[in-house]
């Protein structure tokens, strides 16, 4: 989780920073003061990571209590997706979203951050 914060707060300050103004700047804070959660907030929405059980995490986008749109062309706007940990040949760990493997957390980021920009855009 201390990961894939790091890298959407790289992402979120190149684009703040691309982007000029202060006015719809990616703001990112923690939830519960814990390394266990933190959430992306621009324009009043909220991209929310948080570790639902060990080795699961949830990602859920909210607009003032309810859900804008699909994140996924298959998920239900209000439902949560769910990103896994198993585990591989030789104690090898890796992460799966839906059953697929996911080959780093870089394309995860670009992914959620994408559809975030674009969600709050609006």
């Amino acid at each position: 989780m201390e990961r894939l914060k790091e890298e959407f707060v790289e992402y979120s300050s190149a684009f703040n920073q691309m982007k000029g103004l202060s006015v719809g700047n990616i703001k990112i804070y923690g939830i519960a003061n814990t390394r266990a959660d933190f959430m992306l907030f621009r324009n009043g929405l909220k991209l929310i990571f948080s570790l639902q059980k060990a080795g699961t995490i949830s990602v859920k986008m909210n607009y003032g209590g309810y859900f804008p749109t699909k994140m996924a062309t298959d998920s239900a706007p209000d439902q949560e997706e769910l990103i896994e940990s198993q585990w591989g040949a030789f104690n090898e760990l890796f992460w799966t979203y839906r059953k697929v493997r996911i080959s780093g957390s870089d394309h995860m980021v670009r992914f959620y951050l994408s559809r975030f920009i674009h969600e709050s855009a609006k």
